[in-house]
């Protein structure tokens, strides 16, 4: 699946291999997507790896939020 941009990176694990993000894909547009390390999709992972190789910017890093706390 081809896309033009991704933005407003954040890891959504505590061992990094899913990261958040807004990815504007040609067919789609702008759409919230969740690329990970380990998906069947090929583009899923080619994102992850240009997010975790400084491509598309800074990512936020993971931060745990425990229930009823």
């Amino acid at each position: 699946m081809k896309y033009s941009s991704v933005k407003d990176l954040k890891y959504i694990d505590s061992d990094h291999s899913l990261i958040n993000c807004i990815v504007c894909f040609d067919e789609l547009g702008e759409i919230p997507f969740t690329a990970s390390r380990y998906d069947i999709e090929n583009h899923s992972r080619e994102i992850f790896h240009k997010a975790v190789s400084g491509e598309f910017g800074h990512i936020l890093d993971f931060e745990s939020q425990e229930l009823g706390h």
